[in-house]
C-alpha cells in the first residue's frame, strides 16, 4: 500500500484510498456478510464466531483507514491498511 501511494500526491492518493475502500466495503464485505448461513453450515457456529471475530477486527481497520483518508491523514490511513 505504501508503494501504491508513494508515487502520487497526497490528495490524489487519499481520494484513491477512499474510493477503493468505498467499493470494497460496499460490495465484497456485504457479499461476505450475506453468506452467513453458508458459513455457519460449513464452519459450525463456533467456527463462524471465530471467523466473524477476525472479520470484525479487519472491518474496523478498514473503517479507520477510510476515516483517516477522508480526514486527510494519509499516513494514518495507510498504516491502518498494512496492519
Amino acid at each position: 500500500m505504501r508503494e501504491a501511494v508513494a508515487d502520487k500526491d497526497a490528495n490524489q492518493a487519499r481520494q484513491e484510498v477512499v474510493a477503493s475502500l468505498d467499493e470494497l466495503m460496499g460490495t465484497e464485505l456485504d457479499a461476505f456478510v450475506d453468506s452467513r448461513s453458508q458459513l455457519i453450515n460449513r464452519l459450525g457456529m463456533s467456527g463462524y464466531a471465530r471467523l466473524m471475530d477476525r472479520f470484525a477486527a479487519a472491518e474496523r481497520q478498514l473503517n479507520r483507514a477510510w476515516s483517516a483518508a477522508a480526514d486527510r491523514v494519509l499516513d494514518e490511513s495507510v498504516e491502518c491498511l498494512v496492519r
